[in-house]
């Protein structure tokens, strides 16, 4: 497997990680059909340049002996920051999709959805992919441009480890995946399990308690709807909390009538179920390093570092040390299970979905009727009635 990028950060940021990655030049003598996967980068200036290996490097380790080709693409009217003109420089516009012809569309996150929400009508628009994946606030832009439905305001960020269950046992997605796992959730919005159904989108992973986390369009491929974040590395969440902390921060300092308030710790995160000497030091770092902004330990640095959102160095490799990488296994077997996926049915020929011979509206040759998923929504009524029924 090889990683083909034109994007350089990308590329010697995957070869630091070890994954092979050529050139556009270098993949050109592959005789076998390549995958390409593009990724919509909406995500703000602190972000943007580690997104499109977050989330299209899983992929191309997944995808075995086939060259994956990643195109990046940028959205009208979001702030790159510092990077706006290497975005410009190494990115494509969306008015370019239909002569890319990707595979694999994956729109991120971003921080600014009244710029998101007209990117995701134009992707839905493009009809040559064989999947539209979108990530978090991008799923939310999905379901109000195509269902007319509109996320709610959460009374407070979701921002954890949580604890999850697989509600569908035929979908090709979920291969694999073990019935009840724990996954990272960062969040302010949501949308339910019944704005899911109400769409006629297929309810893959869940919580009865922490929300939706996987849903995919009633053909199983078309379209992947990922509210939670299987792409994070474990020091992602303790680095979003280190972030929305000096942005507190910044906001006490240069806005005191009306600061941004601080962030809650990241539940299930920093202490776990085996709880022991590691933890506590690694929560102990934390909590100080936290007082240490708060009290104006870090002032200079922050008013002149605003935008980098670092924590010192010692403090996070002594932190990481303590937090268990509790997700891989599931993360790995998602992104395996779509690019296993897609490889199956779709047509040799860029720019077609489907193999010629497959049903364009049940490609995945999924069973008729739907299975009963779990018991995790169902009314006593219901659950009473089910008891009866074979999965």
């Amino acid at each position: 497997m090889s990683l083909v990028t034109s994007d350089k950060f990308t590329h010697d940021y995957m070869r630091r990680k070890e994954v092979n990655t050529l050139t556009l030049e270098q993949a050109e003598n592959s005789n076998e059909r390549e995958l390409h996967i593009a990724v919509i980068n909406a995500m703000p200036e602190g972000a943007v340049r580690q997104t499109p290996s977050q989330l299209a490097g899983p992929m191309a380790e997944a995808a075995g002996s086939r060259n994956v080709v990643l195109h990046t693409f940028y959205v009208d009217d979001i702030d790159y920051g510092a990077h706006t003109q290497y975005v410009i420089d190494n990115y494509h516009h969306l008015d370019k999709l239909d002569e890319i012809k990707p595979d694999i569309i994956i729109v991120s996150g971003s921080g600014d959805y009244d710029a998101l929400l007209p990117a995701v009508k134009t992707i839905l628009e493009h009809e040559g992919a064989t999947t539209k994946i979108f990530s978090c606030m991008a799923g939310h832009a999905l379901f109000e441009a195509k269902y007319d439905t509109s996320r709610q305001k959460l009374d407070e960020k979701k921002h954890g480890i949580f604890p999850m269950e697989k509600t569908n046992i035929t979908s090709p997605l979920t291969k694999g995946i073990s019935s009840n796992f724990n996954e990272p959730f960062s969040r302010w919005y949501d949308i339910s399990w019944e704005q899911v159904l109400d769409a006629d989108m297929k309810l893959l992973i869940d919580s009865a308690d922490n929300g939706v986390f996987l849903a995919s369009s009633k053909d199983g491929i078309s379209e992947i709807f990922i509210q939670g974040h299987p792409e994070y590395s474990k020091e992602s969440l303790l680095r979003e909390f280190n972030r929305d902390t000096i942005c507190a921060r910044f906001s006490e300092i240069t806005h005191e009538e009306n600061p941004r308030a601080y962030p809650k710790c990241p539940e299930n995160y920093l202490i776990s179920k085996t709880h022991n000497e590691e933890n506590n030091r690694g929560l102990s770092l934390v909590e100080n390093y936290i007082d240490d902004i708060k009290s104006g330990t870090y002032d200079a640095e922050i008013l002149k570092n605003h935008g980098a959102f670092k924590m010192p160095d010692h403090i996070e490799k002594s932190v990481m040390q303590s937090i268990p990488d509790t997700s891989a296994s599931v993360t790995y077997h998602l992104f395996a299970n779509i690019i296993k996926t897609v490889f199956e049915v779709t047509h040799f020929e860029r720019g077609k979905p489907f193999m010629d011979e497959l049903d364009p509206k049940n490609p995945c040759r999924l069973p008729e009727g739907e299975p009963l998923q779990s018991t995790l929504h169902l009314s006593p009524e219901d659950l009473a009635k089910s008891a009866s029924l074979e999965i």
